[in-house]
């Protein structure tokens, strides 16, 4: 070709290799390069590439629950994903309002922001008792935490209907 050499390095220097698997096989691979002077192939020269693990976020679902006013209290799940791992806690950024939040059915421990809650496969049940004769739709915003402690960076939100009843 009529490059120069330095230009003919500066191409090569230039190639990336991008891999798409969230779970990529670590193993070396092997780029070739030709080049072409427009009637003959030059001898292939490669070079190796190693793939690094990268760690991806979790990944925090929205979710949502129903209740009737005055009720006992509302179960809402909270779920996210790790798409190289497992999510094992969660954490909340607000709380809802007209009502408590609390960790278990009995209602006996009520949940604070910025706590990290265990999940029990990728979830969380937390219990909403509705202010009394309240009813409408409060919500709260929920981060899922990778079993390595990365945090979802963009929470999700968990949204409570509570309807009507006559009194």
């Amino acid at each position: 070709g009529s490059a120069s050499l330095a230009d003919y390095q500066t191409a090569l220097r230039s190639v990336t290799y991008h891999n798409n698997s969230d779970n990529p096989t670590l193993s070396g691979r092997t780029v070739e390069f030709t080049v072409n002077d427009g009637t003959t192939d030059s001898a292939p020269a490669t070079r190796p590439v190693q793939v690094v693990a990268w760690n991806d976020a979790p990944v925090t679902d929205d979710v949502s629950a129903s209740g009737a006013e005055d009720a006992a209290s509302i179960a809402i799940t909270l779920t996210g994903s790790d798409p190289d791992g497992t999510v094992d806690r969660f954490v909340l950024s607000g709380l809802p309002a007209n009502g408590t939040l609390y960790l278990d059915a009995a209602l006996t421990t009520a949940v604070s922001a910025g706590t990290y809650y265990n999940a029990t496969s990728q979830a969380l049940t937390l219990y909403f008792k509705p202010a009394a004769d309240w009813n409408g739709t409060t919500s709260f915003e929920y981060a899922a935490v990778s079993a390595d402690f990365w945090i979802d960076l963009t929470p999700a939100t968990a949204t409570i209907t509570v309807t009507a009843v006559n009194d």
